[in-house]
């Protein structure tokens, strides 16, 4: 009997130890399984955060190429009038010169 309650002992502190085991086990598991939920959330928000950034990053450069277009447009139109008043004073310098030139004078009657 004596030999029983001594192995009986025996056997609960070991059952003792291992269940302060598992306990220690659990609180370490514990708080990382809450580190990684923390984490979680902090990536959600900085998903989150990051897509309303992207989407103003969006509608930034749509206005800017909307911008860049109309700015290539105002100067291909400016190209097209700086052209045609380059030709139109050629022509004004030509008839100018024809003018003064008698033998071309001659030749247009």
């Amino acid at each position: 009997m004596v030999h029983h309650v001594a192995c009986h002992e025996k056997q609960t502190k070991i059952k003792i130890r291992h269940l302060m085991e598992i306990g220690a086990t659990s609180q370490v598991n514990y708080v990382r399984i809450r580190r990684i939920d923390e984490d979680h959330d902090r990536t959600q928000d900085h998903t989150k955060f990051l897509r309303r950034e992207m989407a103003t990053t969006r509608t930034k450069v749509q206005e800017l190429r909307e911008h860049r277009t109309t700015l290539e447009e105002r100067l291909t139109e400016a190209e097209r009038q700086a052209a045609k008043s380059r030709a139109e004073m050629r022509e004004t310098r030509n008839f100018v010169s024809s003018l003064r030139d008698p033998q071309s004078f001659n030749r247009r009657k």
